[in-house]
């Protein structure tokens, strides 16, 4: 059995039971799973770039989980599996969120937990800094309040005392690309431009009130890792398949059992689907 210091961070999710296999059959249909709210079109040919598929897992861990030929392996929760490329739709979401939320403070948060996995993955070893834990806690907050707006889509926004502008699309998108909010029509905030901004407020609400977490560092030398299309509850990060970073944990390395049960979790917790990762020379 692993170890109650080893578990302590993951909870319900582990028990004593025999490990089942990684995706037991269901018989739901597949398509009735995915769901995927449209978001506002762009104009014909995307004139001001704005970001219209949107990767909830960023694209830079789904290349950490990639296979040698550059796609992963996703096991749905009906027993399906198919290899995708990392840029697939399946991964994305459409505009649920503004330009300004995407490239601004979800690339930092984004770029300096990649940064982080970078160090870990060549070798660094020891306690983490405190900048380290909430760079961490930042992007667990990312992933997860990305997800709970794919649960509960806000609609657009009714302001009072406030009248819309008559823009026409391409001014929206000038306005958006330029980061400005903008109210429209009868006095509406765009539920997208709403969205970035909740997200934004519930990241350094929870970074403020969890500014002292610690995240133990797991090496996964046994058994390749999986991630689920989100992180429900459960406070861990499937990193790499090699790597797996869960907080209120020391550091330590991860039997071929608790590897498993790791696993088995993410899938439970998953809506439709798990990356499984595959290790390289």
């Amino acid at each position: 059995m692993p170890s109650k210091s080893v578990l302590g961070g993951y909870g319900s999710a582990w028990s004593d039971s025999p490990p089942r296999p990684l995706c037991p059959p269901e018989s739901r249909n597949l398509e009735r799973m995915i769901q995927r709210r449209r978001g506002e079109r762009t104009q014909k040919g995307n004139p001001h770039r704005l970001t219209r598929e949107q990767h909830v897992i960023p694209m830079a861990t789904l290349r950490r989980f990639a296979q040698s030929d550059g796609r992963v392996e996703v096991h749905f929760r009906d027993g399906r599996i198919v290899k995708l490329p990392v840029d697939d739709q399946l991964f994305c979401v459409e505009r649920l969120w503004d330009q300004r939320a995407e490239a601004g403070y979800m690339k930092k948060i984004e770029d300096e937990f990649q940064a982080l996995i970078d160090e870990l993955e060549t070798g660094q070893s020891g306690p983490l800094a405190t900048a380290q834990y909430r760079c961490i806690t930042r992007f667990w907050g990312l992933w997860h309040w990305r997800n709970h707006f794919i649960d509960s889509p806000l609609e657009d926004m009714q302001l009072n005392g406030i009248a819309g502008e008559l823009l026409t699309l391409d001014q929206k998108e000038i306005l958006e690309s330029r980061w400005y909010a903008f109210a429209v029509g009868d006095g509406k905030l765009p539920a997208r431009i709403m969205t970035g901004l909740q997200i934004q407020i519930a990241i350094d609400r929870y970074e403020m009130a969890n500014g002292g977490k610690r995240w133990g560092v797991f090496r996964s030398p046994a058994m390749p890792l999986v991630i689920g299309d989100r992180p429900g509850n459960l406070m861990s990060l499937p990193a790499s398949p090699r790597l797996l970073l869960a907080a209120d944990n020391p550091d330590g390395e991860l039997t071929e059992y608790e590897a498993l049960r790791a696993n088995q979790a993410a899938l439970a917790l998953s809506r439709n689907f798990a990356v499984v990762g595959r290790f390289h020379p």
